[in-house]
C-alpha cells in the first residue's frame, strides 16, 4: 500500500513537474538578477593613446582627458568637452601606463585635479592639473624619485595611486601612492605628498616588493593607517632591508613610520595578502601568507591586532598556483572577510577567528588578474570588479559578493583594465572600460525586471505542470485506446476463430479420421492427419490471446489448415507454399491475415472448380515492402465473397482487423482481389495482394 502510494507520487505530475522545473531554472538565462550590466558600445583605441572620463567641475556631465604617448620625450594630453577641446598640456617625459592617472578634488573647491606621473630614464615625477579650476597647471613635473634599470630587463615602475587622504595640516587632503618595482628592486616605497606645502614623506627603506595599499583606521585615532601587501620574489640580498627573500606584515602610520616592527612571516616564493578586520572593539588586520614554492611550507592566514601581535594563526589550504585574494567586508563594518583562494572553488566569507560564515559561488574568474574596487554606480558604496576566465567577461558584484552581474564583450583583452565614469546631466552614469586594444562602454545598474522573476517562475512551473499534464493526459488516452483496440481485435479474432474452426469443419475431419481408423492399412494416415488437426488445434488455441503473430507461424497455421482441407476434400485440390529465402519471417501481421485469403481460395476457389483445382501462397519482398499472393484457378470473384452470409463475413472481420493494426502498429497494410485474366480474356482463378510495409519490429 506505502509502495503504491509513493509510486503515485513519485509519478504525479505536479511532482514531475517540479524536477523538471529545478533542472530548467539554472539554464534559463539570468534575466532577473538584481543588478545587470548593459553593453552600450565599444571602440578601437590607438595603442599610443589613453582616454578617461571624469567629472572635472562637478557639473554631473563628465569631461574626457586623453594620452597621446607617440613621443617619448613629453606627454600631450587633451582635455575635452564632447568633441571640443578645453585645453592641452604637454608635460616633459613619458606617461607611465594607463594605471597610473588619478583624479580627485584635493582643496574642496569643487574642481577636480588630474594626478599624472611620467619618467625619464632614471627619475620618476608628479605633475598636478586643474584643467577647469584656477590653478591650471598646478604643479609641473615635480621629481619623486630616483629609478634604476635592471640589466637585460625592461622591468619598469610601477605606479599606484592610493587616494586622497585627510592631510597633516588638518586643512586640505594629502596625495599618498606607491612606487613598486621588479628586477629593478628599487624604489619600493610608500609616498605623501603634501601639496599645500610641496613637501613629500617617503616610507622607510625596504625590499619587499609592494603589491597593494590599503587605507585603514588600524590604530582608532580617526587618521587612516597604511596596510601593505607584499611579496617575497627574491630579487635582494638578505642583508637588505626586509629583503624581499621574505614576506613581511608592514603598516605604516599616517607619517609613513612603522606603527610596528614588520613581521617576518614567510620565505620566497610567495605573496602576502591583507584585508582589515574588526577585533572586538579595536581594529587589526588578517594577512594570508600564500606560499607557492617546492618546500614543505605551507600557507597560513594570521590575525594581528594594532600593536602587532599575532593573536591567531590557521593553515590555508591554498593550492601552489599563484593565485589568492583578501577582500574586506565593510558591510560587515569588518567584522568578516572574503578569501578568494581558487579561481574555481567558491569564495569563502570568514570572521576574525577564522571560522567559514558562507561560502558564495563566482563566475570562474582569471587567476591572479587585477581585482578592482570601484563605485560603479556612484551609489556612495564601492562594487568589486573582476576579469572572466575567458577573457571576454566582466564581472561586477556588491562589495558583499552578492547578486553578481556579468557581461561577455566582443572581443578579448589581455592584461588590466582601468574603469572610469562617462556622466551625461540626466543620464544614468555609464562606464568605460579602457583596455589595451579598445574601450567599452557599458552601463551597470539596478533590474528593472528583477522582481518579475517571481511570477515568472511560478507561470515558468505552471507551464510545465500544463505541459506535463497534458502528457499525461495523452499517455492515458493513448493506453486506454490502445486497450481498446487490443480488446476489439481480440474480439474480431474470436469471430474469426469461430469462423476458422466452425462445426462442419471439425465434423467432418473427426468423421474422416475415425472411418480411416477402421481400416488397418490406413491407421499410419490417420495418425498423420489426426497429429496435424492437433496441431491446427494447439496453434489456434495457444495464439488465442495474441493479436500479432510472426509471419512464420501465419505460414504454418495456413499450411496445416490446407493440408487438412485437401485430406477432407478427398485430394481434390494441389497446393503449393513458396516463401523467398530473403523474406524475413520474424515481421509481425495481424493474426489470420493469410488465413482468411486462403480459407476464401478452399471455398470458393475449390467448390465450384470444374477442373483440378489447385491453390498456391507464395511470398516475396521487394524494396521497403513484403509481398503475399494467394491464388487459385476457381471461377473468379462473385458477389458472394463480399455478402453478409458464409465465409464472407471474414473479409469484414479482416477489413477491421487491419484497420485497428494500423492504429496499433503504425503499419498501414493494404490488398487487392483481382480476377486472374488469360490472353483470351477469360476468367482462370482470383488472386489476392497483399503489400507489408517493412519498418517495425520483430514479433517475439
Amino acid at each position: 500500500m506505502i509502495k503504491s502510494r509513493i509510486n503515485e507520487f513519485l509519478t504525479h505530475p505536479a511532482f514531475l513537474s517540479l524536477i523538471l522545473w529545478i533542472a530548467f531554472v539554472p539554464l534559463i538565462p539570468n534575466l532577473f538578477s538584481k543588478y545587470r550590466i548593459t553593453i552600450l558600445g565599444q571602440e578601437e583605441n590607438q595603442l599610443e593613446k589613453c582616454k578617461y572620463y571624469y567629472d572635472l567641475d562637478s557639473d554631473e556631465t563628465s569631461e574626457s582627458i586623453t594620452f597621446l604617448l607617440r613621443d617619448p620625450n613629453r606627454s600631450q594630453i587633451f582635455i575635452k568637452r564632447d568633441i571640443k577641446v578645453i585645453d592641452q598640456y604637454n608635460i616633459k617625459h613619458q606617461y607611465n601606463n594607463f594605471n597610473t592617472l588619478f583624479a580627485g578634488d584635493y582643496n574642496g573647491d569643487g574642481f577636480l585635479e588630474c594626478y599624472v606621473f611620467t619618467m625619464s630614464s632614471d627619475s620618476i615625477f608628479l605633475s598636478i592639473l586643474d584643467p577647469l579650476g584656477p590653478g591650471k597647471l598646478m604643479l609641473n613635473a615635480r621629481f619623486i624619485d630616483f629609478r634604476r634599470i635592471a640589466p637585460y630587463s625592461n622591468d619598469q615602475p610601477h605606479i599606484l595611486p592610493v587616494g586622497l587622504i585627510e592631510g597633516l595640516n588638518g586643512r586640505n587632503l594629502d596625495f599618498v601612492f606607491l612606487i613598486t618595482t621588479g628586477f629593478s628592486k628599487q624604489p619600493r616605497n610608500v609616498y605623501r605628498y603634501l601639496i599645500d606645502s610641496d613637501s613629500l614623506i617617503k616610507s622607510p627603506q625596504s625590499g619587499a616588493t609592494i603589491r597593494g595599499c590599503t587605507a585603514f583606521d588600524m590604530s582608532g585615532d580617526s587618521s587612516p593607517e597604511f596596510l601593505l601587501e607584499v611579496a617575497a620574489t627574491g630579487n635582494t640580498n638578505d642583508d637588505f632591508p626586509y629583503s624581499d627573500q621574505y614576506s613581511w606584515i608592514m603598516v605604516l602610520d599616517k607619517n609613513l613610520e612603522f606603527l610596528f616592527p614588520p613581521i617576518k612571516i614567510g620565505i620566497y616564493p610567495s605573496n602576502l595578502r591583507i584585508a582589515p578586520v574588526s577585533l572586538g572593539t579595536k581594529k587589526g588586520l588578517v594577512a594570508l601568507n600564500d606560499y607557492f614554492g617546492s618546500e614543505n611550507y605551507s600557507s597560513t592566514f594570521y590575525i594581528i591586532d594594532q600593536d602587532g601581535n599575532i593573536i591567531n594563526q590557521k593553515p590555508a589550504g591554498v593550492p601552489a598556483n599563484f593565485f589568492s585574494f583578501l577582500l574586506p567586508n565593510e558591510e560587515s563594518d569588518f567584522e568578516t572577510f572574503f578569501f578568494i583562494k581558487d579561481n574555481e572553488e567558491d569564495i569563502e566569507e570568514l570572521d576574525s577567528s577564522l571560522n567559514v560564515k558562507r561560502t558564495i559561488k563566482l563566475p570562474e574568474i582569471e587567476p591572479n588578474a587585477l581585482i578592482t574596487r570601484f563605485d560603479t554606480d556612484l551609489d556612495g558604496k564601492h562594487e568589486y570588479l573582476f576579469k572572466g576566465m575567458d577573457r571576454r567577461t566582466i564581472i561586477i558584484s556588491r562589495s558583499n559578493l552578492r547578486n553578481t552581474a556579468l557581461c561577455k564583450l566582443k572581443n578579448t583583452f589581455e592584461g588590466d583594465f582601468l574603469t572610469t565614469i562617462k556622466q551625461v546631466k540626466g543620464s544614468k552614469p555609464v562606464l568605460y572600460f579602457q583596455f589595451e586594444k579598445f574601450g567599452a562602454f557599458m552601463r551597470y545598474e539596478k533590474n528593472t525586471y528583477y522582481f518579475l522573476k517571481y511570477p515568472f517562475y511560478a507561470l515558468l512551473y505552471l507551464l510545465v505542470f500544463g505541459f506535463i499534464s497534458l502528457v499525461s493526459h495523452m499517455q492515458r488516452y493513448r493506453l486506454a485506446l490502445k486497450a481498446q483496440t487490443e480488446r476489439k481485435i481480440a474480439e474480431l479474432q474470436m469471430k474469426s476463430i469461430r469462423n476458422q474452426i466452425d462445426p462442419h469443419f471439425t465434423f467432418n475431419i473427426l468423421n474422416a479420421i475415425g472411418s480411416m481408423y477402421a481400416t488397418e492399412s490406413n491407421r499410419d494416415k490417420a495418425d498423420y492427419i489426426f497429429g496435424k488437426y492437433a496441431k491446427l488445434i494447439r496453434q489456434t488455441v495457444i495464439s488465442s490471446d495474441k493479436i500479432i503473430v510472426p509471419l512464420s507461424e501465419e505460414v504454418e497455421f495456413v499450411r496445416n489448415y490446407l493440408e487438412l482441407e485437401r485430406f477432407r476434400r478427398e485430394n481434390s485440390f494441389g497446393f503449393s507454399v513458396d516463401v523467398e529465402e530473403d523474406v524475413d519471417q520474424g515481421i509481425r501481421i495481424p493474426r489470420m491475415l493469410i488465413h482468411t485469403f486462403a480459407e476464401n481460395a478452399v471455398k470458393y476457389g475449390i467448390n465450384k472448380s470444374d477442373n483440378r483445382s489447385f491453390i498456391g501462397l507464395g511470398i516475396s519482398n521487394l524494396p521497403g515492402k513484403c509481398i503475399i499472393k494467394i491464388e487459385d484457378n476457381g471461377p473468379g470473384i462473385n458477389r458472394d465473397m463480399t455478402g453478409e452470409s458464409g465465409t464472407g463475413k471474414g473479409l469484414l472481420i479482416l477489413n477491421e482487423l487491419i484497420e485497428l493494426y494500423r492504429k496499433l502498429e503504425r503499419t498501414n497494410i493494404t490488398y487487392l482481389l483481382e480476377n486472374i485474366i488469360d490472353s483470351e480474356g477469360r476468367i482462370n482463378g482470383t488472386r489476392a495482394i497483399i503489400e507489408i510495409p517493412l519498418k517495425g519490429p520483430k514479433a517475439s
